[in-house]
């Protein structure tokens, strides 16, 4: 199974093995991202949706200052806690980041050997691949999906022959 898995990798990227170029790449990812974002900023300009948020700006203000004077005088035992529990919330999101960031290096390290694993197997891969954990997911995820269009290609085909030699067999052979 390992051997047909690496044989499938092979052919499916001789191509770009071939011209020396990665096969896909996250840019493309990203690339798109900011095609997507020019439209999403050119319906805002169209829409004037910053001269709306302009308009509605003073009466939110303005709601917001009543509703902090109101609690401050229904409760005010809980100012200090709400400031102890922003300042909290606000370290808690720097510890987590920064255990996102070891966790992340710690994974494209993990990728960058696999990769390297990968071209010391097959020495025609090398460069197909760009050697980051987003790539190699990009990569894995495209070679699945390669994988899954193969597959279900050949089961029409098997099906379409089995049709034809269960129609010639079953059909004009036994029962015509």
């Amino acid at each position: 199974m390992a051997k047909f898995a690496s044989l499938l990798i092979a052919t499916c990227v001789a191509g770009a093995a071939a011209a020396g170029k990665p096969l896909i790449t996250t840019d493309l990812i990203y690339s798109t991202g900011e095609l997507l974002q020019e439209g999403v900023n050119f319906a805002w300009a169209k829409a004037d949706v910053d001269g709306l948020l302009a308009k509605a700006q003073g009466p939110i203000e303005q709601a917001k200052k009543e509703a902090s004077k109101q609690m401050a005088m229904l409760f005010p035992q809980l100012e200090p806690k709400i400031a102890e529990a922003q300042i909290a919330a606000l370290q808690i999101k720097a510890t987590a980041m920064g255990h996102a960031e070891q966790g992340y290096e710690a994974a494209n390290k993990k990728a960058v050997a696999a990769i390297e694993a990968l071209e010391k197997v097959a020495p025609s891969l090398v460069g197909v691949v760009p050697k980051t954990l987003g790539n190699f997911v990009l990569f894995g995820v495209y070679m699945l999906l390669v994988a899954y269009v193969l597959l279900k290609v050949l089961r029409l085909g098997l099906k379409i022959v089995f049709g034809i030699l269960g129609f010639f067999f079953c059909g004009l052979l036994c029962c015509g």
